[in-house]
């Protein structure tokens, strides 16, 4: 073989072998690299009074003798435990609630609490110091000693919304729960008792067919419980509830009962009392806008006021049942009221009532004494007296042949006499047919005053109108 030739070879072998080295540098299997070195890694496992995720207890809270299981993750991240991700190691808390385990550098581990080896009633509670459990740590070269989880009991408040018929704020018997009341529940985070802006609004449920309702998985801490207003629904109570849960303590907490009271109403309306009797006729149908009525709890002293709108009519909504003074005033020297001003009513649970009419007059300066109607063979004989009179120019009579029919003017004027002390008037309807029954007014001029009606009958017989106010 020539010089060349061996040179050749050997410069080929040379490489190969450098190429071998390489390759066993970069390429060597596991099973042949270096073993990783084991890192510390540890937590708390802690009982959170307060439930806020923060390790803050103190002393004394931590949990003793809970499992931890640690899993090798398979490199997707996901929690499959005894699957893909295969056991690597199980250990204890120790009697301050801490643990550790030393684990190979480098790889990722799920840390696994055994919730079985909990105090019964335990649950895991979000927060910055507590891991999401199960917890997913890298070991990345250095002691891993926060790898924490918190737990806490949860427990209940409860309650009911009942109808109180007495309104004595009492859950008594034949008060029935009130069904489909919605009522929320608040975390009391600002001033306790009171809502507002800062309390954390948590949920929402309805009562059921008893008036009972049940908030559940509650921590530790200041609760509110609402009730949501509804129309034409009041309270004899209180309806918001301030509630304090301690689950470490008791399992649940029994508010105060909500009492609901079904307001009631009142109506009427405010009108032109044509003939001055007092009583809302039919055809009476004009009303006075913009009068301001009053009315009075006599029990507890409430005062309410509305006001008549433009055809007159009022009405006192959403009162709480009880006694009442319904008070209208004189609308102004040109309208005074022609009846009782004030009246006294019961309103009861869910009671609505209606009909409570004012009639107004404009005022005269006559003083009616008597107005009577007396038969005289076919003839109708008319007398009335008066009490006073100032300034009247008369009187004329009008004339109907029943109370839904027209009135209409039969006289002529009647001069007035104008005397201080009153004077008496006749008339005599000699127009009348016998046998008719007819209804007459008196009207004063010029102030147009009414005053009646009165009737008489078809044969004989009289009627007399005795007027008791002084218009």
């Amino acid at each position: 073989m020539s010089k060349s030739l061996k040179k050749t070879l050997l410069q080929r072998m040379m490489i190969v072998g450098l190429a071998l080295v390489v390759y066993g540098v970069f390429f060597s299997s596991p099973s042949a690299a270096s073993p990783l070195t084991d890192i510390n890694m540890g937590g708390l496992v802690w009982g959170d009074r307060n439930g806020d995720g923060l390790a803050n207890d103190g002393t004394g809270s931590g949990l003793v003798n809970v499992v931890i299981n640690v899993y090798a993750d398979n490199g997707d991240q996901m929690f499959q435990p005894n699957t893909s991700d295969k056991l690597v190691t199980t250990t204890r808390t120790a009697s301050d609630g801490r643990y550790q385990v030393a684990l190979p550098d480098g790889l990722a581990y799920w840390f696994d609490v055994d919730e079985s080896t909990l105090t019964a009633g335990l649950q895991w509670v979000a927060g910055a110091d507590s891991r999401s459990e199960p917890a997913l740590v890298i070991a990345s070269g250095k002691e891993t000693g926060d790898i924490n989880f918190g737990y806490s009991p949860r427990g209940s408040v409860w309650g009911t919304v009942f109808y109180d018929y007495d309104l004595d704020g009492q859950h008594g018997l034949g008060e029935p729960g009130a069904q489909g009341v919605e009522i929320c529940l608040y975390r009391d985070r600002g001033v306790i008792g009171q809502l507002g802006p800062e309390d954390g609004f948590l949920s929402c449920t309805f009562s059921d067919e008893q008036g009972n309702y049940l908030f559940g998985s509650l921590l530790y801490g200041d609760y509110l419980i609402v009730e949501t207003p509804r129309l034409g629904v009041g309270n004899s109570t209180f309806n918001l509830i301030a509630a304090f849960l301690d689950p470490w303590l008791v399992q649940g907490t029994d508010v105060p009962d909500i009492g609901d009271v079904l307001l009631a109403s009142m109506s009427g309306k405010l009108y032109i009392d044509v003939d001055g009797d007092g009583r809302h006729d039919s055809d009476e149908n004009m009303g006075i806008s913009g009068v301001s009525l009053q009315a009075k709890n006599i029990t507890s002293g409430a005062l309410y006021a509305v006001q008549s709108d433009g055809e007159g009519l009022f009405s006192f909504d959403n009162l709480m049942p009880g006694v009442y003074s319904l008070e209208a005033p004189d609308v102004s020297s040109s309208l005074v009221r022609s009846g009782p001003g004030d009246v006294t009513l019961t309103l009861g649970f869910d009671d609505h009532q209606s009909g409570y009419d004012f009639g107004y007059v404009a005022p005269t300066s006559v003083s009616l004494v008597s107005f009577v109607a007396e038969r005289v063979g076919k003839n109708v004989q008319l007398r009335w007296a008066t009490g006073s009179e100032q300034n009247q120019e008369g009187f004329v009579i009008q004339r109907a042949t029943g109370l839904g029919k027209p009135f209409v003017t039969i006289s002529p004027l009647i001069v007035a006499a104008n005397q201080p002390e009153g004077a008496v008037y006749e008339w005599s309807d000699t127009s009348a047919s016998a046998g008719t029954q007819y209804w007459y007014k008196l009207q004063s001029m010029p102030d147009g005053e009414l005053f009646g009606p009165i009737s008489i009958n078809g044969a004989s017989g009289f009627k007399t109108f005795l007027p008791t106010l002084q218009r």
